[in-house]
């Protein structure tokens, strides 16, 4: 296959680094989600072998209302009252508000700098949505957040699930109801938040999954969603508009906290351990991509981003406070720099994703 001028420029490491220009960053997650099997919004199954576990984390157990109040539900929750493009772009809205309130519907679980994390991509792509809405569904922020819904419940599970306990075939239990569904009052000033209804049960021996018509569709599935997200994040990159180097940092940080997740889950399950390698892989070869294309012109410069010239450069000078958000990662950004060599392009790639990770996670000062 022919090499573009670009990846002839940095040689080898070009190889590493571009593999957009000679095919998709990730051609599937299918063999490394082949034994979660997504049910509904609120079921999976877990192949360890010989037994089926269905895993059950159902926020709608106390009524959908309740769910669309308290918790963090998928999109498809939010119908349009039309096929009308505005009807269509609202729905997407309500669903990308969810997130400007992250404390109160999943509370005790983030940082206050990782709130702002999970917020900020949200308002992002509110404003695109004004520019571009034929892309609503297909928008990697928004793929990116459906991904994040999944994982976050699973980390659920695993958080509540008794430590150093894990799902086998000769797992003790048939049955394990680890919590009800309740709406638990918040102390003080805090909202009151919805706890959702968790249980495991063993499938019988001879169990076998259901047909695809009782499944989760393909297109709402945690593998496909994350192939979806890298790709078109990739593809954003290419288009050459800075505009995208915002939407990709974006889309960067909500992986990672996907990724965080799919750790949390190896704690009471290994099936999915390649997954979260694979993820990972994915992450440095689009934030490679990412580096590649805006240079040093994000928000972890650590000698600062000159606003007015990205401002120019995205063709929001006029219209600059809706880069506030962006510009702030880079004013909040205070990180303790080590003396090692990263000045080549992996090593580069690794030191970003490295204090990237930190960020998203709250483990900076501010």
């Amino acid at each position: 296959m022919p090499i573009c001028s670009t990846c002839l420029a940095l040689r080898n490491e070009g190889l590493r680094i571009m593999p957009c220009k000679r095919g998709q960053i990730v051609p599937s997650f299918d063999d490394e989600f082949q034994n979660l099997i997504e049910l509904s919004e609120s079921e999976w199954l877990l192949c360890t072998g010989k037994y089926h576990w269905k895993v059950t984390v159902d926020y709608f157990r106390l009524g959908h209302e309740l769910a669309l109040k308290h918790g963090i539900v998928d999109i498809n929750n939010f119908v349009p009252q039309s096929r009308s493009p505005k009807d269509q772009i609202g729905a997407c809205c309500a669903f990308l508000q969810q997130f400007w309130s992250t404390l109160e519907r999943w509370p005790n679980v983030y940082e206050p700098l990782s709130l702002k994390v999970i917020a900020n991509p949200a308002s992002w792509q509110i404003f695109l949505l004004e520019s571009l809405p034929d892309e609503a569904t297909e928008s990697p922020i928004l793929l990116a957040y459906r991904c994040l819904i999944i994982t976050r419940r699973l980390g659920t599970f695993a958080y509540h699930f008794p430590i150093d306990w894990l799902v086998v075939d000769h797992f003790a239990l048939a049955k394990y109801d680890m919590l009800e569904a309740n709406i638990q009052q918040g102390q003080g000033d805090n909202s009151p938040s919805l706890r959702p209804l968790m249980t495991l049960e063993k499938m019988p021996e001879k169990f076998r999954p259901p047909d695809d018509a009782n499944k989760r569709s393909n297109d709402s599935t945690l593998p496909d969603m994350l192939n979806r997200t890298v790709e078109s994040a990739r593809v954003k990159l290419l288009s050459g508009d800075p505009k995208e180097w915002v939407t990709v940092f974006w889309v960067l940080c909500l992986l990672l906290l996907i990724h965080f997740d799919l750790e949390e889950v190896s704690g009471f399950t290994d099936t999915l351990l390649n997954a979260q390698h694979k993820l990972w892989d994915a992450i440095e070869m689009l934030a490679g991509l990412y580096l590649h294309c805006c240079g040093d012109l994000h928000p972890l410069n650590k000698d600062g981003l000159d606003k007015e010239w990205f401002s120019l450069l995205t063709g929001l000078e006029d219209d600059c406070h809706k880069l506030d958000d962006f510009f702030s990662c880079n004013d909040i950004w205070i990180a303790e720099y080590e003396e090692d060599d990263h000045t080549g392009v992996r090593n580069y790639v690794k030191h970003f994703i490295k204090h990237l990770d930190n960020f998203v996670h709250g483990w900076t000062r501010l």
